[in-house]
């Protein structure tokens, strides 16, 4: 990989934590405001990886706000963030995918699907 490459690789990942950051200290408005600009310019640049950890991002922000109506834009950066994976062959990625959809489980009282999903993320971290 050149180096442009890896600092592209990982600014994204820091960009990605410090999303989570904001959220996790309340800072939802400024966290959801930056995920989604990750995701418009990785969809700009064509950066495929970046965009799935955008999608993932935003998805977990929105998460964190724990309104009814985010649902159907969760679901969307979700399903975007599965076909990335297999575009990419991000499979390492798939994990944090499903733990964002027990998640979206647990927002809608479904908690037999919410540790469904779990389990089935703790097995794919367990497998690599």
């Amino acid at each position: 990989m050149r180096g442009i490459d890896m600092l592209r690789v990982t600014l994204s990942l820091m960009i990605c934590g410090l999303l989570l950051t904001l959220a996790g200290c309340g800072e939802l408005e400024q966290a959801q405001t930056t995920a989604e600009e990750a995701v418009k310019v990785a969809c700009q640049k064509k950066t495929f990886f970046w965009e799935l950890q955008a999608r993932i991002a935003l998805a977990e922000v929105l998460l964190h706000r724990e309104l009814k109506e985010d649902q159907s834009q969760i679901a969307k950066a979700l399903e975007r963030a599965d076909e990335l994976i297999e575009i990419t062959g991000g499979k390492v990625m798939k994990p944090f995918v499903l733990m964002c959809r027990a998640e979206l489980e647990r927002l809608n009282n479904d908690k037999t699907g919410h540790q469904q999903k779990q389990q089935e993320a703790c097995s794919l971290f367990k497998s690599m």
